[in-house]
């Protein structure tokens, strides 16, 4: 992410349509492939599939009275596999004022959304929680997949693959969102996790115009936040507001395209955290034009 500026590009014209946003956002290059390759995970099976051989063990393994589905997965992964996601979507709500944004409430279940923490909190896990003191605000972070450097203009192989445990997410925009995230396929996804005794907030800023591509998607978790959309000077023409205040509820996928995406900074205040802690996780595409950094050695 980068501060509003001309020379990062904040003349840079767009035409991104709502309906055609996920459809025109930049898929990872034919170039990137052999750089992802060794660090792609295997996808799972769809959300709330169950392999053949473990449905019998399921339902003998289940209380009398009780079925397969009511059973207690034996992992956090299993949680987030358990139910289907038709059950627990909402639909993709655009905003009043601010065009281009839209909010699918209830992406996850407690149950997804209290096995998701779960992972991430898992200290034996890599990578964990780390502190941050620059860029846009303090927060604990981590982040997996491709390697954006914002300052050399150059994107490299991931450190850490995308883990197993974000699989029915990505594997559940599509469905919640046919028009918007048809296409969405996110090679990177960082997550930050605020605390609002500490002190930590976001920053305003945009995600980088030409290095991230034209959708992005934030998870909330754990906590709900107002999130501050403040447009930049000369741009979004004169009947955009210039200032937009959008409530991200837990649980909810926030969706960014078009003039919010390009247009304008976003932000949380440490005063907009409204519980102690709210853990967001944000995923992107690659722009269409990227530069990868040549291989080391």
């Amino acid at each position: 992410s980068t501060l509003c500026s001309r020379r990062t590009g904040c003349g840079r014209e767009h035409k991104v349509e709502r309906a055609q946003a996920a459809e025109s956002a930049g898929a990872c290059p034919p170039s990137a492939a052999a750089h992802l390759a060794a660090a792609t995970v295997a996808a799972p099976a769809p959300a709330g599939a169950l392999a053949p051989a473990a449905a019998p063990a399921l339902k003998a393994a289940a209380p009398r009275g009780a079925s397969a589905a009511t059973v207690a997965p034996r992992s956090a992964f299993d949680v987030l596999c358990r139910e289907p996601a038709a059950r627990v979507l909402g639909r993709a709500e655009p905003h009043g004022t601010l065009a281009g944004h839209h909010i699918i409430r209830n992406f996850l279940s407690e149950d997804e959304e209290a096995a998701l923490l779960r992972a991430l909190d898992d200290g034996a896990r890599r990578p964990r929680w780390v502190l941050r003191h620059v860029g846009n605000g303090p927060s604990f972070a981590m982040a997996w997949g491709v390697r954006v450097g914002l300052t050399e203009r150059l994107v490299r192989p991931p450190e850490f693959a995308m883990p197993s445990f974000l699989d029915v997410c990505m594997a559940r925009f599509g469905e919640a969102s046919p028009a918007l995230l048809g296409t969405f396929s996110p090679v990177e996804a960082n997550a930050l996790d605020y605390r609002r005794a500490q002190g930590h907030y976001l920053g305003a800023h945009f995600d980088d115009r030409h290095l991230n591509g034209d959708v992005l998607c934030t998870l909330s978790l754990a906590g709900d936040c107002v999130m501050t959309f403040q447009r930049c000077q000369g741009r979004g023409g004169p009947s955009a507001p210039g200032r937009v205040r959008v409530p991200l509820p837990r649980r909810s996928l926030s969706i960014q395209t078009g003039q919010c995406r390009y247009d304008y900074t976003h932000a949380i205040a440490n005063e907009d955290l409204l519980s102690e802690r709210r853990v967001s996780i944000t995923f992107r595409e690659l722009g269409k034009n990227v530069k990868w950094a040549p291989p080391r050695g």
